[in-house]
């Protein structure tokens, strides 16, 4: 702001002089036709003073002194027309450096009230300068203090921590004493019921390969400490080439249902007819039973429920083996021989 002011004044100083220069020369310029005002007067009185002397003395001698005269008044009216002119533009610039100088007084002034404000801004802007910094100060402090706390807030979260991974750490611990005791809790239970369940199997009574052979007798006996619930009793009696088959379940016969059996007991004797049920054993057939050219197998399934609400499942495969020989010459042992993979002689 003081740049420009005093831009401004030095701006007003130039036009004021310029004017002041320009003003004299046009003031100058128009007095140039009256520098000799009485030159007229004084040629008319030369010519008159001429004419009076002629007429009274044509004695040339004594026209000089006047002439000279003349000169004189004319140079000394020329010397004081610019005098005048001199002081009048003297006047004139004098007037023009008083104005000028009370402008440079009020443009002073007006620096001099701008520079108060501006001190006065300045000293506000001081002032609220100092209030930021302190309130700058007081955020700091406050921010130590605020840090100090998070510090304490953290370590006692620390400490938390530590006890919570301690109490996790005692209940990982508690809970896989726990987890072991179910085991074992499971484990013995387990071993109860193992031994309290009902136990089922399928028992194949011998047969007598003949050409009267139709069927075989077979019953379900209970085993077990504890009753059994038969929901289904599947069974198939096949006559077929092949030493080894695999069980087909689907191609079993229902032979029971819905039946309960106690422990230590058995089911009624049931016949499973000889499949397939157009068969009819021949001589033919009987001897390739003898010469193990052909085989009896007998497969199937009992689903049956304990008392401890447990559905089981026994499974059974055999196959009719003869032998010759034995303790006496011509002798023939026979009976059911347990064949196939584990699943297919097991309870489950």
């Amino acid at each position: 702001m003081d740049s420009r002011c005093s831009i401004k004044s030095g701006v007003l100083i130039l036009a004021l002089l310029y004017f002041g220069v320009f003003g004299r020369s046009q003031v100058s310029k128009p007095e140039q036709p009256s520098q000799h005002p009485h030159a007229g007067e004084i040629v008319s009185k030369k010519n008159e003073g001429q004419t009076r002397d002629s007429k009274s003395s044509p004695n040339p001698t004594t026209i000089a002194p006047q002439e000279a005269s003349t000169t004189e008044q004319h140079r000394e009216a020329e010397h004081s027309q610019e005098a005048i002119a001199v002081e009048r533009q003297l006047a004139k610039f004098t007037l023009y450096l008083v104005l000028v100088g009370f402008l440079q007084f009020a443009i002073l002034a007006v620096q001099a009230i701008l520079f108060w404000q501006q001190k006065r801004i300045m000293s506000e802007h001081k002032m609220s300068l100092e209030q930021l910094a302190s309130a700058a100060g007081d955020n700091v402090g406050a921010i130590k203090a605020q840090g100090v706390i998070m510090e304490h807030q953290l370590s006692a979260m620390q400490g938390q921590l530590n006890a919570i991974e301690s109490q996790n750490r005692t209940m990982e611990e508690s809970v896989a004493v726990a987890r072991e005791s179910a085991n074992i809790a499971q484990l013995s239970a387990e071993a109860g019921i193992e031994k309290e369940r009902a136990r089922l199997k399928i028992v194949v009574e011998k047969i007598n390969p003949q050409t009267t052979l139709n069927g075989t007798i077979c019953h379900v006996e209970n085993y077990g400490l504890s009753p059994a619930f038969i929901s289904d009793l599947r069974v198939r009696f096949v006559y077929c080439l092949p030493r080894d088959i695999t069980s087909d379940y689907s191609m079993c016969r229902q032979v029971l249902y819905s039946e309960s059996i106690q422990a230590h007991a058995r089911t009624n004797s049931m016949l499973i007819p000889l499949d397939p049920p157009e068969f009819m054993m021949t001589d033919d057939s009987v001897m390739k039973i003898k010469k193990e050219e052909a085989f009896f197998h007998l497969y199937g399934f009992v689903k049956y429920r304990d008392v401890f609400k447990r559905n089981r499942k026994a499974t059974i495969h055999v196959r009719w083996t003869m032998r010759w020989g034995g303790q006496a010459p011509g002798m023939i042992m026979q009976w059911w021989e347990p064949v196939g993979e584990l699943a297919e002689n097991a309870d489950e």
